[in-house]
């Protein structure tokens, strides 16, 4: 009897539980139809009932993760979650009418956005590959936070390589409004640019970031105030790699074209070391002229000290050679 009773519980619990999800449900349905059965309500239109008035469009972002930082062709790839923050005033109803629902998620495609798109990118790509769902309140406050990977360009100074820092910037920007109709308003806190999932480089540290908003103009736009925000990125090289498996060595053979000096000139020893001393600067100097970009604008300590000692071992691999055809001539 107790196992009968049991059972019927358990059966009246799932029924109520299933009628409210798909009570629930029908709201979820009802509140959809009502936001875009509108027909003053476009996506590709400012939802605004007043032409003039200008839409503020709050803009953050949370760093994830630093993918990489290619040297070469001065590029940074970074995952991020950017988010939007605007008021829609179509988007609004009254929870009492459909359950209780004080929010809702629609498909990005369906909802005007502000369009703010990356603007220094590298691969074309202005905009997120992940359309993730904008999520609604009953008051039309949108919130739309997808996330994506972002190639940018970044101005590489590899004087200081590899104990170096660079500085690179994300340039957004409301490409099709002005200023006087989409405005970006930077909520970007400078010590919170990191998520909780935040996944730490091997190679690469984020010291800070700052943002700065302005006015810019760009090649495809109709006018030239368009409101855009930059957020600086400060980092810095983690060098231990390269301490171990380029700086180091270049010190042995430094060290080695010192000790080749004070082998006396008859020794014929001196040269096979001398001549071997030439080879591994020539190597070394190969390794760290790939790793750092093809630019005129600096050029690396690290290269000029190794052509300072590749200039050195030649000379002396000259004079040896010289006194040697000497001492042969007699």
């Amino acid at each position: 009897m107790k196992n009968m009773l049991h059972k019927w519980l358990v059966i009246i619990f799932i029924t109520y539980i299933s009628r409210s999800k798909v009570k629930s449900d029908e709201n979820e349905v009802k509140l959809q139809k009502y936001l875009f059965a509108n027909p003053d309500y476009h996506y590709m239109a400012r939802p605004v009932k007043q032409t003039n008035t200008k839409i503020w469009a709050n803009f953050s972002l949370s760093i994830s993760q630093i993918v990489s930082i290619d040297m070469r062709n001065e590029a940074v790839t970074t995952s991020i979650w950017p988010t939007q923050e605007w008021y829609d005033e179509y988007m609004q109803w009254n929870p009492e009418d459909f359950g209780g629902i004080t929010n809702t998620g629609v498909s990005p495609d369906r909802i005007w956005k502000p369009e703010i798109v990356l603007y220094n990118n590298v691969d074309g790509r202005f905009e997120v590959e992940f359309q993730s769902r904008v999520q609604i309140g009953y008051r039309g406050n949108c919130l739309w936070a997808p996330p994506t990977i972002f190639k940018t360009h970044c101005k590489i100074n590899a004087q200081h390589f590899p104990y170096d820092e660079q500085f690179c910037p994300l340039t957004f920007l409301s490409f099709d409004y002005d200023y006087t109709q989409v405005e970006i308003v930077s909520k970007f806190s400078e010590g919170d640019y990191t998520g909780d999932q935040y996944w730490h480089s091997s190679e690469w540290s984020i010291m800070s970031a700052r943002t700065e908003t302005y006015l810019t103009s760009c090649a495809s736009c109709l006018t030239n105030n368009h409101s855009a925000v930059t957020v600086m990125l400060h980092l810095k090289r983690k060098p231990l790699f390269y301490s171990v498996n380029l700086v180091l060595p270049i010190l042995m053979v430094s060290i080695l074209t010192v000790m080749s000096f004070y082998l006396p000139s008859e020794c014929c020893e001196k040269i096979t070391l001398t001549v071997t001393v030439l080879l591994s600067v020539t190597m070394l100097l190969l390794i760290v002229s790939k790793m750092v970009p093809k630019t005129s604008y600096h050029v690396p300590l690290l290269n000029m000290y190794l052509i300072f000692i590749l200039l050195l071992v030649s000379f002396s691999l000259i004079g040896k050679t010289l006194f040697h055809i000497q001492i042969s001539d007699f």
